[in-house]
Order: C-alpha cells, then sequence, then structure tokens
C-alpha cells in the first residue's frame, strides 16, 4: 500500500510541474491547484452507519479556466473512514480506505467570493471494494489563496457510502 499512495503522490504532483508549462500552440495552463483538508460525517441509512463515524479526506484539484467564472479540471485524493469509538479494525475484515480520481468543475460567483461545484470519478478502494463517487459541493474564499468548503459525498457500489463533509482549501 506505501508504494502505491507513493506511486499516486508523485503521478499527481508531476502532473503539475508539467502542465505549468505554457506553451506557445494555444493550450490552456493549469490556472489554480487547490489542496484540502475536511472531516465528514456519515450519513444515510447505509450499513456503513453502525460502524463508521466520520471520515478524513485530503484532496487536490487541478483547474483550468474555461470562461472568467467556470474553472475544469481533475480530482484526486485520499479518504479513510474513521470507526465508532469502542469499536476497532480486529472487529472487522476491512479498514476503509479510498482513493477517489475523477473530474471536477467550478462556476463562481462575480467577485470570485463563492462557487458551486461537483466532482466525479472512481473512488479506488485500498483495502476493500471501490465504485463511482459525485460529490456536489459549495465553497467560500476566506483570503486569496484560502478558503472553506462544504459538501456531500457518495460512493456507490454494492452498498452505498454517504459523507456530508466540511474542509479548509488552501490555493497554489
Amino acid at each position: 500500500m506505501k508504494k502505491f499512495l507513493t506511486i499516486a503522490f508523485i503521478a499527481i504532483f508531476s502532473m503539475t510541474s508539467y502542465a505549468q508549462d505554457d506553451s506557445k500552440d494555444g493550450a490552456k495552463a493549469l490556472e489554480e491547484v487547490t489542496a484540502s483538508l475536511s472531516y465528514g460525517f456519515i450519513t444515510g441509512d447505509s450499513t456503513f452507519t453502525g460502524i463508521r463515524s466520520g471520515s478524513v479526506s485530503v484532496d487536490f484539484n487541478f483547474l483550468f479556466n474555461v470562461t472568467d467564472d467556470l474553472k475544469l479540471g481533475a480530482v484526486a485524493g485520499a479518504s479513510h473512514y474513521l470507526y465508532k469509538s469502542g469499536r476497532s479494525a480486529s472487529d472487522y475484515d476491512d479498514v476503509l480506505y479510498t482513493i477517489p480520481m475523477g473530474a471536477t468543475f467550478r462556476l463562481y460567483t462575480e467577485n470570485d467570493r463563492f462557487y458551486i461545484g461537483s466532482d466525479a470519478g472512481y473512488a479506488i478502494g485500498v483495502d476493500t471494494d471501490g465504485g463511482f463517487f459525485y460529490r456536489p459541493k459549495v465553497g467560500m474564499s476566506l483570503t486569496d489563496h484560502s478558503g472553506i468548503t462544504m459538501s456531500y459525498s457518495e460512493i456507490i457500489d454494492t452498498a452505498t457510502l454517504s459523507t456530508f463533509s466540511i474542509g479548509y482549501e488552501f490555493s497554489f
């Protein structure tokens, strides 16, 4: 697992170093890279609500300007789903880690202070099966390089895992 996470980390950051190259043939250069850390609460009536209390996630967004108010790009990250108190990993067969990878979009207000957006793609299960994920979200800028985000996320496979998350985002 350490090898896989190391390779994923290197691949993500090598994309950003290549994307910073502003070519002269009209290709769009990478406009913004964001990193976010969030805590999520398990929601819904899935099988996970009885054994999981929440999640901790780290996500990286690679965004390109399409218009002044619309950005499109890619998202990659890692999530760990926590056990409820009194329960441990030895009680279950799996420790739940996922690596979501997909596309993202953001639609900003005129003053760039607020945005709505969504992520969608596939969440690779590290210790279990993965599944399709989607994550509608809203955000608010606190400064030029930081903000807060709120999102609802679902990973859909044979069972559905839903979370409501609040996080802090930093842009580079």
